[in-house]
């Protein structure tokens, strides 16, 4: 999910967002590499 997603959701703007990530109020999550995992490829074939 995108920051401007997160602000919208949340009633914000990104600069709001942003600056409480400045100030050590939020952090920003990201998974590890190793925790994405691949989209399945779709069952219907062609």
């Amino acid at each position: 999910m995108r920051i401007g997603e997160v602000a919208e959701k949340a009633g914000a703007s990104v600069r709001a967002l942003r600056h409480y990530e400045e100030q050590d109020l939020l952090h920003a999550f990201r998974p590890a590499a190793s925790a994405i995992t691949p989209t399945p490829p779709s069952a219907e074939s062609d």
